[in-house]
């Protein structure tokens, strides 16, 4: 089957470049999202404009959402199984919740209606790029139909297996990346407090076992002193709460994960919601500064 038409629900920060990414592959998109300027620009870029979450619904052969929230997900499930043609594909691209996204799929299949999770990594950086790391969970023949679309985004696309394990693999991600941001966010703040050079202390083990995407961006970011690079530390304690609850759906033990999304969430708390990971430094002195 050859994908006719995409609808694409959700054209923020991450979904206007993937989006812009399928317009150049030479597939006609239809673009939806509840703010104007993102619109517009698609627009310029040769994308239709859907006047409402149903139209943009109703064209594609293919419907991807990139939505900010499981909240915002769960809000739409029923718009999205009234709406979605049958024998069309939803491809979610969000982190959300396992049992949310499980949930909505078995509704769309009753409806004839084929489901992906998707779910990304690689940032913005990568969505503007094309680079993404994209992992799926569903059938793999549905995967087949869709994956033009889905390579025009990407540099990886991986099967993971059935409805749900796209998600499971983006949170496995989620719980290294995590526990190895709070990890660096301690051991840096620790090496402060005792007065020794953290520049030093990273020139040292950036080439040793301890070295890490997290680490080298983190030393970069720190000694620059631009703690509002990367992304926001609220999206990571959001997505360690999805985490955490597909942990008790599955009856896994998770200690690490729940240990760091708590740091996470103190970091929201302090006012650090709209930093990266590096303001986790800034969370541990914070710390050390009130323990007595």
């Amino acid at each position: 089957m050859s994908i006719a038409h995409v609808g694409f629900v959700g054209v923020g920060r991450m979904g206007e470049p993937m989006a812009g990414h399928i317009l150049k592959h030479g597939f006609p998109v239809t673009v939806y999202d509840v703010a104007p300027r993102p619109l517009e620009r698609l627009a310029q870029r040769g994308a239709q404009v859907a006047a409402s979450l149903e139209a943009a619904l109703q064209v594609g052969d293919v419907v991807i959402t990139m939505l900010p929230s499981d909240e915002v997900l769960q809000g739409m499930a029923d718009t999205l199984v009234d709406n979605l043609r049958p024998s069309s594909i939803l491809v979610d691209m969000s982190t959300s919740r396992l049992t949310t996204s499980r949930a909505i799929g078995v509704r769309l299949a009753d409806k004839g209606v084929a489901m992906l999770d998707a779910p990304v990594t690689g940032g913005v950086g990568g969505a503007q790029k094309g680079t993404l790391s994209i992992m799926v969970g569903g059938d793999a023949l549905t995967l087949a139909r869709c994956a033009p679309v889905l390579e025009a985004m990407a540099s990886q696309v991986t099967h993971i297996g059935p409805a749900g394990h796209g998600l499971m693999a983006k949170y496995v991600n989620q719980m290294i990346m995590e526990s190895t941001m709070a990890a660096i966010g301690e051991a840096f703040s620790f090496a402060a407090q005792a007065g020794v050079d953290t520049a030093k202390v990273y020139d040292a083990i950036r080439g040793g076992a301890a070295q890490s995407f997290v680490l080298d961006t983190s030393a970069a970011i720190v000694g620059r002193g631009d703690f509002g690079a990367g992304r926001e530390l609220a999206l990571h304690a959001k997505d360690g709460g999805y985490v955490l609850a597909a942990a008790e759906v599955v009856g896994a033990w998770t200690p690490m994960t729940a240990a760091s999304h708590e740091i996470l969430k103190l970091a929201v708390v302090q006012g650090e919601s709209d930093h990266g990971w590096a303001a986790l430094v800034r969370v541990y002195e914070r710390l050390w500064k009130n323990k007595d």
